[in-house]
C-alpha cells in the first residue's frame, strides 16, 4: 500500500474540535504501531477548513479510523504546503 490518504474538516468541525479528536486517535494507533518511521501525519490550513493528509505507512497503521472518517485517496501534499503534525517527518 502506497496511497496518501486526505481528510477534510469544516470550519464546523474544527469548531467541534473534531480536528483534535483525529489527531489524538492516530497518535494511539502510531505509539501501538511502534512508531514506524515512514508514518506521518500532515495539516494544511485554509480559511475555512483544515485538510489532514496521511502517509502511506500512516495509512498502513491507521486504515481502521481512514475509513471510519471517510477519508479519500489523494496524492501527495508538496511539503512546503502542509505541516507535519504527528509521526516523523520523510526524510527527502
Amino acid at each position: 500500500m502506497n496511497d496518501w490518504y486526505k481528510l477534510i474538516f469544516s470550519a464546523d468541525d474544527i469548531s467541534a474540535a473534531k480536528h483534535l479528536e483525529m489527531e489524538g486517535h492516530f497518535e494511539k494507533f502510531f505509539t501501538v504501531a511502534g512508531s514506524p518511521e515512514d508514518a506521518a501525519l500532515f495539516r494544511r490550513l485554509e480559511s475555512d477548513r483544515a485538510i489532514y493528509y496521511f502517509s502511506p505507512g500512516a495509512a498502513r497503521i491507521a486504515m481502521k479510523l481512514i475509513t471510519h472518517l471517510g477519508a479519500a485517496k489523494s496524492v501527495a501534499p508538496a511539503t512546503s504546503e502542509v505541516a507535519l503534525i504527528a509521526g516523523h517527518q520523510p526524510s527527502t
